[in-house]
């Protein structure tokens, strides 16, 4: 009887553990679907976020595979998003030969690779941590090239894991453009002036800051100083 009993004491128990476990895997199962929901929502809105941007941007994973390829990158690119997404092809948008975009360097933490890349064009964000910027003109983006300026930033989980990184691109060709054409203009100007057969100088705030040949000439001088 008392075996029996213990028996009928086992089972009693072991149906309230089992009763436990499927709760607890019940709860476990209600939590996780709701992780996902929000997981869900949060890329949701990180996508509608992206696409709604007027800034080209997209995003890899720590795999170098396009998570997000947004609208106005499309247009910039001519790339759609399903031809693009779940790939490691988004050097074709901005080259004509394979090799690394700003935001795979920071992918793999190649930060002393940066400079074999971007030479002289690159900085340091001091307005987002662990982010960089580049400026850079791309022959093969567009009619003619453009000019870009880049800004790639690590994407981290709350528990600091890299998840990706988020690049966006600036079209910055016409104001370079403009830049260019003032730079000629003031080159012309400074060497009609050097070549003028009148004395010229410039002053600002009571100093001479440029003074031409003519000038030293007319007064003698062999050179100037800003006085």
């Amino acid at each position: 009887m008392n075996d029996n009993r213990k028996t009928k004491e086992q089972l009693i128990q072991e149906l309230e553990d089992l009763r436990r476990r499927i709760a607890e895997l019940d709860k476990s199962e209600t939590e996780r679907k709701r992780v996902e929901e929000v997981l869900r929502e949060s890329e949701q809105r990180l996508n509608n976020i992206l696409h709604g941007s007027p800034t080209p941007a997209f995003v890899i994973n720590k795999d170098h595979q396009v998570m997000y390829w947004n609208k106005a990158l499309e247009e910039m690119s001519g790339i759609k998003t399903e031809e693009v997404v779940g790939t490691n092809q988004h050097w074709k948008a901005f080259y004509s030969e394979k090799r690394p975009c700003m935001a795979d360097l920071l992918v793999d933490g190649e930060f002393d690779v940066i400079p074999q890349w971007y030479e002289g064009k690159y900085t340091k964000s001091e307005l987002v941590e662990g982010a960089y910027e580049a400026t850079d003109f791309l022959p093969e983006l567009g009619e003619g090239g453009k000019w870009l300026r880049l800004t790639a930033a690590i994407i981290n989980s709350s528990k600091g894991d890299l998840i990706g990184v988020l690049e966006t691109l600036e079209d910055i060709t016409e104001r370079k453009q403009v830049e260019s054409k003032l730079m000629e203009s003031e080159e012309r100007y400074r060497t009609a002036i050097e070549h003028s057969n009148d004395g010229v100088a410039l002053v600002r705030g009571g100093r001479h800051i440029y003074v031409n040949q003519k000038f030293l000439e007319t007064f003698a001088m062999t050179q100037w100083k800003r006085l």
